[in-house]
């Protein structure tokens, strides 16, 4: 008698566990009503283009899908902006986590104010430009 009632308890457990007879791979959403996100084969190459990743929200993220997060364009952009003006030549931009350096260069000599106007004129260029990073500018003399 103890040995029926064990099975007919354990049969009974098993069948309030597998509440969901099709499985979750026939259905659209999860036990807890999330949608599951299909991978479709669209016949693009996805290593090309490898879209939203979690390092792309936050520049301080270790990179640990193998992916390359690219600061080049931001890089790309700030120097174009520099050079745009006429009145400065781009040196060295970098990025260190979220901020971005930037060194600028302006022909002949500079008083004190004029150095702080001239990096005060720069740096309201670069934040329209590339708003994401708080940018530190600075203006040295080119004296070539």
């Amino acid at each position: 008698m103890k040995r029926w009632l064990f099975i007919l308890l354990t049969v009974l457990v098993l069948a309030a566990c597998n509440n969901n007879p099709k499985g979750l791979s026939d259905q659209q959403e999860d036990r807890a009503g999330r949608s599951f996100v299909a991978n479709k084969d669209t016949g693009q190459d996805n290593t090309q283009s490898r879209g939203w990743q979690r390092g792309d929200q936050n520049p301080n993220f270790l990179n640990t899908d193998g992916g390359r997060v690219d600061y080049d364009g931001y890089i790309d952009k700030a120097r174009e902006t520099v050079n745009a003006t006429n009145e400065f030549e781009a040196g060295s931009i970098w990025v260190n986590g979220n901020r971005l350096w930037v060194t600028a260069y302006k022909k002949g000599q500079m008083s004190r104010q004029e150095r702080v106007d001239a990096e005060a004129r720069l740096h309201k260029k670069l934040v329209k430009a590339v708003p994401r990073y708080e940018i530190e500018v600075q203006v040295k003399e080119d004296r070539s």
